[in-house]
């Protein structure tokens, strides 16, 4: 089964009973946590990723960090995948889970990178701009890169955005290079 089958059968079927038992928006919540530490914490990463470590050790230390925080159905879900020996992709299944959710609260994912940091009233204009365009409510997030020089990166569902400064230098400088490669010839 490849990856994307096998994570988006576990992520559905969460979602399936998240939504049947009134817990979506915990078990949303429990599930952007474990995703944010997995991304964060690589001890936690590389022990769900240990082909050493047993599974009920695994399963252990995950109830010790979660077990009083989480939702029965989470904790439950959890060692459900541990049990089918599908720890390996837990991360990959909270980013299905949390992608899916996404779609079933109609919420598009909005990516915006800027040179400096930017205000809230601006982030609320971007927000207002990819609502407009896609008709959902947005989740935006804001990153900042040094390296850019200016401009922003907006990226949304199919959208890419480049007003960067270092793409408009490549722009022009493509423009300069076919100009000059015509009046060669």
């Amino acid at each position: 089964m490849s990856l994307n089958k096998l994570t988006k059968r576990y992520s559905t079927a969460l979602l399936d009973l998240a939504v049947e038992e009134g817990q979506l928006e915990r078990v949303h919540q429990d599930i952007e946590m474990f995703y944010s530490n997995c991304c964060e914490c690589s001890d936690l990463y590389k022990l769900l990723k240990s082909p050493i470590i047993k599974n009920d050790k695994k399963l252990k230390v995950l109830r010790k960090i979660y077990e009083k925080g989480f939702s029965k159905i989470t904790m439950n879900f959890i060692s459900l995948v541990m049990k089918k020996r599908r720890e390996y992709y837990l991360k990959e299944i909270a980013f299905s889970f949390i992608n899916q959710y996404r779609e079933y609260k109609n919420i598009v994912s909005a990516k915006l990178i800027t040179a400096i940091e930017i205000s809230d009233e601006v982030k609320s204009k971007v927000k207002d701009y990819v609502h407009t365009k896609s008709r959902k409510n947005v989740h935006l997030e804001h990153f900042v890169d040094e390296k850019m020089v200016g401009g922003f990166v907006l990226e949304f569902d199919d959208h890419l955005y480049d007003a960067s400064i270092s793409h408009q230098l490549n722009i022009l400088k493509k423009g300069f290079k076919k100009n000059l490669y015509i009046k060669k010839i």
